[in-house]
């Protein structure tokens, strides 16, 4: 979506995904009742919203997470140290059998972290210079 502005190279400006009102004469607006005498300044609140993981759960599976990553990553390196003493083993039974030898890299499936887990955190943060 673009609104009718243009920047410097003319190209139109995206619009924010962000709703927004601007009252410009709150006073004079037939939707806002005061029920004493109006003060002048403004008033603004923003909605905010994010996942946080500032949380003890998110932390103790973060840990879980990491010691297990450890364990597998100290499996795998066990499982690639065999792996090359057989390739070994097959490389000199081919020499001694005057075989073409065409070694076997294996396949190792990538280790990583989970991502850690979060909850949808929403406030309203909210400015008042009305009096």
């Amino acid at each position: 979506m673009f609104t009718d502005k243009v920047d410097d190279e003319g190209k139109p400006i995206e619009k924010e995904d962000l709703d927004h009102v601007l009252v410009k004469e709150v006073v004079r607006e037939p939707r806002i009742h005061f029920f004493k005498v109006p003060r002048l300044g403004s008033y603004m609140a923003i909605r905010l919203e994010y996942d946080s993981c500032l949380f003890v759960e998110s932390y103790n599976d973060g840990i879980r997470d990491a010691l297990s990553c450890k364990d597998r990553l100290k499996e795998q390196e066990e499982q690639k140290k065999e792996h090359e003493e057989k390739e070994k083993d097959r490389k000199e039974e081919c020499d001694a059998n005057d075989q073409v030898y065409e070694r076997d890299e294996g396949t190792w499936p990538e280790i990583k972290p989970k991502a850690f887990t979060t909850q949808k955190v929403q406030y309203v943060v909210c400015l008042n210079t009305l009096g």
